[in-house]
């Protein structure tokens, strides 16, 4: 208990004197702030949040505690429900969970990662028997037209290759990987034509707006199974093929819900939808996620079944049939296998397994060149740069391998895309220094041209926050890091065009705001750390009120930050050593002695019973979702978020 005291004592002590907005050299950025020119649209006016009545669910903890038999294990039960038509008990997800052999998935798992050469060559010699039997099954299924091709023609190549783009891309629509605003709503009068279109964006779309993606609590997995579930004959003629794999991909490849992917392929079948090549291929593309946790079961015996269903049912396999299995195989020497057997056959490899044959040479090298050397020469394809795809790996790579100069870096300023692989590359390179500054930095460059769509990266503002974190990780400046982690959500909502919407539950509670929700949620478990670490600080010293991450920038905060971004812009500014910014960061690393750690078991409970409030509120939704019906509930949920009408959706 005394060394906790003393830590505490000693953390109080400097942080009194360290706050952003209080010592001298803060002071003079606020001073200086004021004569700078500051946007007005990035002014508080736009950073205010719109409050939202609602009615607190008076379910008291007690009340959650007692109903705790029905939503045990509610995800497994939720899919029983769904699956209950088919009439057929023997199926996995009706049976009793059966204990998994932890211990012998461990030991295959240490072996399959193992980098020894040994290991390796022991995996290979493990795998390769039914790896030659899924191969040979692969090359027997392949049709004519993709075998024998000469690779020396380049014409009749990419003539193959843009055959095979044209007919995969058949079913695919031009959709946002991300989108942060409410779901779509459902089509009226509803076609077979959208209604695929709605179920398509709904999957191949992250909704972060009220996590809506989510499985465990966003409302798109209940319209999902409630529109495809065999008793709601509303959707019946709606159905087809291509929905139940948007539904694969949904629940298979994002989700991992292996089993109840396979399943749904009975659904589909009793429905009277036939499978296509698309279905095969998403059973495929779901079991790289197999081959890469700890697992008992061959993966390359469950690719075998799905390239023998395909067999029985004549399906006729393509060139992402070869693009996703490559992506099951975890073994160097049986990738070579795999490459070479496609040479011996003159089958050609599609763009999409180049980037990954790619990926996986740029692990073998640290010099950049060595991967444009690769491109030209191995891969022959001579015109990448103008290709984002390769252009960006190059970019990736020489950020990861960078030295501690850093200047190159900054002049790369192609697309979105670009900076997400440069910021990713710096974050795993251990020879730069200050990461987190020339991060924010060359973002700021990169966000002065119009145009820029951050929709599509918002992961750059995770790699800057946990930069951040990592960079301003001793305790005594977490004053410090709140401020810059609360300019990183403020830059992310105007730059994402969050909505800042707070809930009044009418008895005193408000929710956090949906835009800090939505970060928090990109950002991941290190923010919530850096909240857990500010609720203790504050509970535990007198006199130091910390703002939490989730409290909104006030008039003054957005000045100063502005003005932080503002000399960053300034053609001058290549020194970063004189950047108030640099400065401000530095001034959070204090090199001399060990960091100043919390008492990790405080911090732990903290974080605890941050997830059980969370666990709480999802079960109380759980509670009512039962007791009013998994269907009527969904129905309810969409008609008050303006998704459908009323009265039911008009067909």
């Amino acid at each position: 208990m005394l060394s906790i005291k003393d830590t505490i004592s000693r953390i109080g002590r400097v942080i009194r004197h360290s706050q952003i907005l209080k010592d001298s050299e803060n002071k003079a950025i606020v001073k200086n702030s004021s004569n700078s020119k500051v946007n007005p649209q990035s002014t508080t006016n736009s950073y205010s949040p719109k409050v939202i009545q609602s009615i607190y669910k008076n379910l008291q903890p007690d009340d959650v505690k007692k109903f705790k038999p029905l939503y045990q294990d509610f995800q497994r039960k939720t899919y029983r429900e769904f699956l209950e038509p088919l009439d057929m008990p023997t199926l996995k997800t009706f049976s009793e969970k059966t204990e998994y052999d932890i211990r012998s998935a461990k030991q295959a798992w240490t072996k399959k990662t193992s980098k020894n050469p040994r290991a390796i060559l022991e995996q290979y010699m493990e795998d390769r028997r039914m790896f030659e039997i899924m191969m040979s099954t692969l090359i027997d299924l392949t049709p004519s037209h993709l075998k024998d091709i000469d690779h020396n023609n380049p014409a009749v190549l990419n003539n193959v290759i843009l055959q095979q783009d044209q007919i995969a891309s058949e079913y695919k629509l031009q959709v946002p990987a991300h989108n942060f605003h409410e779901i779509p709503i459902m089509p009226s009068p509803l076609t077979r034509e959208n209604f695929y279109e709605y179920i398509y964006q709904l999957t191949h779309t992250n909704y972060h707006y009220k996590n809506s993606s989510s499985l465990q609590s966003g409302i798109i997995p209940q319209i999902l199974l409630y529109t495809h579930k065999l008793t709601t004959h509303e959707f019946k003629e709606y159905r087809s093929t291509h929905t139940y794999n948007c539904l694969i991909h949904y629940f298979g490849s994002l989700k991992n819900q292996s089993t109840f992917a396979r399943e749904l392929l009975l659904v589909m079948k009793n429905d009277g939808h036939a499978y296509n090549v698309d279905t095969i291929n998403s059973m495929i593309k779901m079991l790289s996620t197999h081959a890469n946790i700890r697992g008992n079961t061959s993966t390359f015996g469950l690719v075998l079944k799905y390239l023998q269903l395909s067999a029985r049912l004549n399906i006729e396999i393509n060139l992402g049939t070869y693009s996703y299995i490559y992506s099951t195989i975890k073994n160097i020497h049986l990738k070579e296998n795999f490459l070479k057997k496609m040479q011996d056959h003159g089958i050609p490899i599609p763009k999409s397994m180049m980037v990954k044959v790619l990926d996986d040479f740029a692990k073998t090298t640290t010099d950049y060149h060595e991967v444009i050397n690769f491109i030209e020469k191995d891969l022959g394809y001579e015109t990448w740069a103008i290709d984002s795809k390769f252009s960006n790996k190059v970019i990736y790579s020489q950020a990861l391998h960078a030295n501690a100069n850093d200047a190159e870096l900054e002049k790369f300023n192609i697309d979105e895309y670009t900076l997400l692989n440069l910021f990713s590359g710096i974050q795993r390179n251990v020879e730069l220094q200050d990461k987190a500054f020339s991060m924010i930095r060359i973002y700021v460059e990169f966000s002065k041209e119009s145009g820029r769509d951050f929709t599509k990266i918002p992961r750059i503002f995770q790699l800057i926050s946990r930069q951040l974190i990592t960079d301003l990780k001793d305790v005594r400046k977490i004053e410090t890091l709140s401020y810059l982690l609360r300019c990183i959500i403020y830059e992310a909502t105007q730059k994402l065009n969050l909505p800042i919407e707070v809930i009044d539950y009418g008895n005193g509670k408000r929710s956090l705001p949906e835009n800090y929700k939505i970060v928090s949620r990109i950002v991941g478990r290190a923010l919530q750390e850096v909240d857990a670490k500010i609720t203790y600080v504050n509970e535990n010293l007198k006199d130091v009120s910390i703002k939490p991450t989730s409290v909104l920038l006030d008039d003054q905060e957005i000045e100063i930050w502005n003005h932080l971004k503002l000399e960053l812009e300034q053609p001058n500014s290549n020194k970063k050593e004189d950047l108030l910014l640099f400065k401000v960061i530095r001034s959070g690393q204090l090199p001399n002695g060990a960091a100043v750690e919390l008492p990790h078991e405080s911090i732990q409970q903290i974080l605890s019973h941050t997830a059980a409030k969370i666990s709480a509120h999802r079960n109380r939704e759980r509670i009512l979702r039962i007791d009013e019906g998994s269907d009527e509930y969904t129905k309810r949920q969409m008609v008050e978020r303006g998704l459908m009408k009323n009265s039911g959706q008009s067909t």
